[in-house]
C-alpha cells in the first residue's frame, strides 16, 4: 500500500473550531480511523520512527 503524503494525511482530520470552548481547535481523529489508506500510514510512520527504539510498554489517555 503506498503512503500517503503529510499534506494527505492531514487532510483527512476533520477540524472542530472552538469545541468544546471558544479557542480550542479540536483535531477528530476518527476520520483518520475511518480512512484505511490514511490510517495504514500512519502506522507505517510510527513504525518506521519507533522500531529501533526498544519501547517495551505504550501507555495512553482517553480524553472522553
Amino acid at each position: 500500500m503506498a503512503s500517503l503524503t503529510a499534506k494527505q494525511l492531514e487532510e483527512t482530520i476533520r477540524l472542530v473550531p472552538d469545541f468544546p470552548k471558544k479557542g480550542i481547535l479540536f483535531l477528530d481523529l476518527t476520520t483518520l480511523f475511518n480512512n484505511k489508506a490514511a490510517f495504514a500510514s500512519v502506522v507505517d510512520i510510527f513504525v518506521e520512527k519507533y522500531k529501533n527504539a526498544n519501547i517495551s510498554q505504550v501507555a495512553a489517555i482517553e480524553a472522553r
